[in-house]
């Protein structure tokens, strides 16, 4: 199975009146394979949709960029609830296993 080439913690700040988002890398894999298309799909997705993304990388021959969103609780203090993190690591697992294919 390839290793994540990224483990990061950059984080994106939205912040308005009602709430506060934060956006995390957590993992990042690419395909050492060379491009057939100078053009790259560009997609975003939950982890639930891996399947649509599967018949997407099918269909399309060329590079494809995927960001899976995981919406998580966080711990009050600024970091992700202990369920959240368990959240993180299936969704992380998930995602690897479909990129090993």
């Amino acid at each position: 199975m390839p290793e994540p080439v990224a483990r990061m913690s950059l984080a994106d700040n939205t912040h308005s009146a009602r709430c506060c988002r934060r956006l995390f890398l957590r993992q990042a894999w690419w395909s050492e394979r060379p491009a057939r298309v100078p053009l790259t799909v560009v997609t975003g997705l939950t982890s639930s949709r891996l399947e649509q993304l599967q018949h997407q990388c099918a269909s399309w021959k060329g590079p494809l960029s995927a960001a899976v969103y995981i919406v998580v609780k966080g711990d009050g203090k600024g970091g992700v609830a202990a369920d959240g993190e368990k959240a993180l690591a299936a969704a992380a697992a998930d995602v690897a296993s479909f990129h090993a294919k």
